[in-house]
């Protein structure tokens, strides 16, 4: 998932040499890539859909794809099955990217257009949500930014209230007991911007902020998001409660799970596709699931 692929299109092809299907937006700036098996595709289902002669601005620009997996061989048994990716056959997503410049200068409309979006990934019960959100993901109220934070961002804002009414409406109409739409968000950021906002913020807060401290850390922070939602398409038969799992025993279980952050993006043998192990750059476009 690419939120700044306006450079690959051009070299879409050098993609295909190496087995992945790309799909672009009309502007070419948003870009979904994967292996898929036989019969499988990649379309887009929603968000902007214009020509090559639309200049108008987007303040959010952003895209629905929807992924089929297609067929593919059993290693066992040889038969054409289907091909599942987290058990299932089909993927939606959604990417985007979010105008700095507007997210400062307007930040309401970006609300606005943030809340559409997510509303439309309601609609679709999309599964994974990624981009660049610029300020709109570090700060609540991008135009009187005040301390960076990574807890309640306008974009998580509106991407959780929307997942919330999805919840409600599903137990009024459907089933009262349904489990909620989970949501969760994982944020990359610069190791750099990290160091030096715990440098100059530690134990700040809004009230102690002062516009010296907010010279100092201007344009640091900067991050990217993916937010994973769980409808329910992935799940076994039996229903999972989250209070089942409260009890003394799940709560104290120690995992053996992990998570690790690499900017340096080695992707086929391209050097196009590849960023320089000196970029310094608050975060990276490219987004892997």
């Amino acid at each position: 998932m690419n939120c700044e692929a306006g450079s690959l299109y051009p070299h879409r092809e050098r993609l295909e040499e190496v087995q992945f299907k790309t799909c672009f937006n009309d502007y070419h700036d948003l870009m979904v890539a994967a292996r898929i098996g036989k019969d499988g595709d990649i379309r887009q289902i929603a968000g902007y859909c214009t020509d090559d002669n639309d200049t108008r601005v987007r303040q959010v620009s952003w895209a629905i794809f929807e992924v089929s997996w297609g067929k593919t061989k059993d290693r066992d048994t040889e038969e054409i099955v289907d091909l599942k990716r987290a058990r299932m056959k089909m993927t939606r997503v959604c990417v985007y990217h979010v105008g700095q410049k507007y997210a400062s200068d307007s930040p309401g409309i970006v609300g606005e257009c943030l809340a559409v979006m997510a509303f439309e990934c309601a609609r679709y019960q999309f599964d994974v949500f990624a981009g660049d959100g610029n300020k709109a993901y570090y700060y609540t109220t991008p135009k009187s930014p005040g301390v960076p934070t990574y807890q309640h961002s306008l974009s998580q804002f509106w991407i959780n209230r929307i997942m919330g009414a999805a919840t409600q409406a599903m137990r009024r109409n459907y089933d009262s007991t349904c489990p909620p739409v989970r949501v969760k968000h994982f944020i990359s950021c610069s190791y750099h911007d990290l160091d030096c906002l715990a440098t100059h913020l530690d134990g700040i807060t809004t009230v102690s902020y002062t516009e010296e401290l907010m010279k100092k850390t201007a344009g640091k922070g900067d991050c990217c998001m993916l937010t994973v939602v769980e409808w329910g398409h992935s799940r076994l038969k039996y229903v999972e409660y989250p209070e089942d799992f409260e009890d003394e025993d799940h709560m104290n279980y120690e995992g053996k799970f992990y998570f690790k952050v690499n900017e340096t993006c080695l992707h086929v043998d391209h050097n196009i596709f590849m960023v320089a192990p000196n970029d310094r750059d608050a975060h990276i476009e490219f987004l892997f699931i």
